[in-house]
């Protein structure tokens, strides 16, 4: 089983892309959508990166775009992937 969920990479300095991230023990940082296995990351996708045109051509939100071109990159074709209620909603 594998799991998409979102990291805080912590961050101290300067850059346009860090986020103001209060309710994460990381804090403030660079956050990005990733699928993990046993507390190792198999591939992650940042969202100030373009959502992928290939999905979102085919109706899907730039959330689950993303989600779908993280799977494009995994070998295997069959998993069971468990996601938080963010990615469940949007």
């Amino acid at each position: 089983d594998i799991s998409g969920d979102e990291q805080t990479i912590g961050f101290k300095g300067q850059h346009k892309d860090k986020l103001r991230i209060t309710s994460k023990a990381e804090g403030d940082g660079f956050q990005c959508d990733a699928i993990c296995e046993d507390g190792y990351t198999w591939t992650f996708y940042f969202p100030n990166k373009a959502a992928p045109k290939k999905w979102l051509d085919k109706g899907l939100s730039t959330l689950h775009s993303r989600c779908m071109a993280m799977f494009d990159q995994l070998d295997s074709e069959y998993h069971n992937v468990w996601f938080d209620n963010l990615y469940l909603l949007a």
